[in-house]
């Protein structure tokens, strides 16, 4: 039986924390339950985004949208999301067989400590910095958070550690949900999925339900994959790679932790691949070049020191792989490939995975991408004799090269 619960409080109450310790437990009993944290989906969906009222409300009809077509898969999800009005939360509800909703309790001077203070991941930095500025909409400061009405589970993260509100929400989910106790499960309207996209809405609302599509098709393509392998899944391979190939070698850097974490490398790799797709090592991608052991990457991407709002370029695109660990953590990556083939299979993967603001170039990398500068970090993932003074002349004052 698939369900869905949906972890809400304002920015810094301990929403990504507590559903990621969640996500943990259940996935150590055998649970395949996915994660849809807003901030990372926001990156897909609305990689500029404005946080107009009209962009918001496309934008959590379409988190709605794609978990729904999770559960009626049979995965089960995990929102974790703001979702100031109750409305959206309410949302889900109705077009959610089997929903759940867990209120995080948290002082307003409470959560500013905390997301002033936090490390770097998804969320844009300086959210409640940002409420003095002119037309700011920062919940619970200039627009109203509406708090549940009748949530499943109230929790005062004030008083309980991550970990005694990890194990709430699970003892909650078993007992709703996985230890047979009724729950009132109801039949999922296909029809009214389909409308949560606003696909009659502005030509904002209706690009951000075109990526929406995208989006969840590319996790149910991702999911059949690992249904048909036999063994640990590729979720669990990734975060075995992450612990002990790149964080256990020193690797700190909390955003490249967690992108490393979330992009399916097994989708990066050549046809027959994916089963070594976590190995410490490079892997062939044809052309004669590599798919770079998942350590370089991690180095490399560190050793940039990216920040939320950068614009990066990379030379050598590859299979792509590196560009999306890339995006996750930056504005906007700018990548070109020297081999045409490359970059064409780069570009579609890419662009089929939904990784809207990676921008892919078939070229001459020494020469850089002019039209786009300045950036903030380059990187370099070919060699040579030295570095081309084009690139130097294209990063920002004070910008990072590696």
């Amino acid at each position: 039986m698939s369900w869905a619960v949906w972890i809400t409080g304002p920015p810094g109450s301990g929403k990504s924390v507590i559903a990621r310790a969640v996500a943990e437990r259940l996935r150590a009993e055998g649970e395949d339950v996915r994660v849809l944290e807003l901030d990372e989906i926001r990156r897909v969906i609305t990689p500029a985004p404005t946080y107009s009222d009209a962009e918001r409300e496309a934008v959590y009809r379409a988190l709605v949208y794609v978990g729904a077509r999770l559960v009626e898969a049979g995965i089960p999800v995990i929102f974790d999301a703001t979702a100031h009005r109750r409305a959206w939360r309410e949302l889900a509800r109705a077009a959610l067989p089997s929903f759940a909703e867990v209120q995080l309790h948290c002082p307003l001077e409470v959560c500013r400590r905390r997301e002033a203070t936090r490390p770097r991941g998804m969320a844009p930095a300086g959210i409640y910095a940002r409420a003095a500025q002119p037309g700011a909409r920062v919940p619970g400061v200039n627009v109203e958070y509406e708090v549940a009405r009748a949530p499943e589970l109230r929790i005062d993260t004030t008083t309980h550690s991550v970990d005694a509100a990890a194990d709430a929400v699970v003892d909650e989910i078993r007992q709703r949900f996985l230890d047979g106790a009724p729950s009132r499960p109801h039949r999922p309207d296909h029809e009214k999925t389909r409308e949560l996209l606003l696909e009659d809405g502005s030509p904002e609302q209706k690009e951000i339900g075109r990526r929406a599509r995208r989006y969840a098709a590319s996790l149910l393509d991702l999911a059949s994959g690992q249904r048909r392998r036999t063994g640990p899944s590729f979720a669990e391979e990734r975060e075995r790679m992450v612990k002990w190939q790149i964080a256990e070698r020193g690797i700190r850097d909390p955003a490249v932790l967690a992108a490393m974490r979330r992009i399916p490398r097994e989708a990066f790799v050549a046809p027959g691949q994916a089963d070594r797709a976590y190995e410490d090592r490079p892997l062939p991608i044809g052309a004669g070049q590599t798919i770079s052991q998942p350590y370089i990457v991690a180095v490399m991407t560190e050793a940039l020191g990216l920040r939320p709002g950068d614009r990066v370029l990379e030379i050598g695109t590859g299979s792509g792989y590196a560009a999306a660990v890339l995006a996750m953590i930056a504005a906007e990556v700018y990548t070109i490939e020297r081999i045409e083939s490359l970059a064409a299979s780069a570009g579609r993967r890419l662009h089929d995975l939904g990784y809207a603001n990676v921008h892919v170039r078939h070229g001459d990398g020494s020469l850089g991408w002019p039209e786009h500068a300045p950036y903030d970090a380059i990187v370099v993932t070919a060699g040579g004799p030295d570095v081309p003074p084009s690139l130097l002349r294209q990063l920002t004052v004070g910008g990072r090269l590696v």
